[in-house]
């Protein structure tokens, strides 16, 4: 009888060590699984991070080189405003000298001495330029070189914005998708502690 007591309690505290055993594991286990994924979630909140800082920095570059775009433009813009009004006040010059120094008051004369300058001015532009369209890429090329000595440095802002906004539709993307991954484990592990919380009790 007491060779079966001692039997029986001896089972009885082997299934409770069993138990306890078992229950640390298993608790033990748990918490490894709540590191890991907390380890994960902080790697993601910094990587999240990371974008959303990115995202702000390029939004801030994007407004200044905007803005500098435009004072380009504007600066580009009265620069050739500027020759042509040169070139216009030169034939506007001309013109009143022949009228008030010379003393032609006829419209007939103005229009044949405004002619001879056109026909002087055609002459030395076909012995220097040959054809029209050399004319063309002339007068190309030198707004070409206004433009690129007006921009200097920044020639390439349109490209350099293009790139920008691109760049930042992926990061915004990436951002987006990383909050919704971010949530979804949220959720799984709500669940997950939900779950081992009524394990336990």
């Amino acid at each position: 009888m007491n060779k079966d007591k001692s039997y029986n309690s001896f089972i009885i505290v082997l299934v409770i060590v069993i138990v306890i055993i078992i229950y640390v594991a298993s608790l033990g286990q748990v918490e490894v699984t709540l590191e890991k994924s907390t380890k994960e979630n902080d790697e993601e909140n910094n990587s999240l991070s990371k974008l959303q800082l990115r995202h702000k920095k390029l939004k801030e570059l994007i407004q200044r080189k905007e803005q500098l775009n435009i004072k380009l433009n504007k600066k580009f813009n009265r620069i050739y405003f500027g020759v042509r009004f040169v070139l216009a006040s030169l034939f506007i010059g001309y013109n009143l000298i022949l009228y008030f120094v010379f003393k032609i008051t006829k419209l007939g004369d103005l229009l044949n001495w405004n002619q001879l300058v056109l026909i002087i001015m055609a002459l030395f532009s076909f012995i220097a330029f040959g054809t029209l369209t050399n004319v063309k890429e002339f007068v190309q090329n030198i707004k070409m070189r206004l433009e690129l000595r007006t921009y200097d440095k920044y020639r390439d802002i349109t490209e350099q914005l293009e790139n920008h906004k691109e760049e930042v539709t992926k990061i915004t993307t990436s951002i987006a998708e990383a909050k919704l991954k971010i949530s979804k484990q949220t959720v799984v592990e709500d669940v997950v502690l939900i779950e081992s919380n009524d394990g336990v009790v």
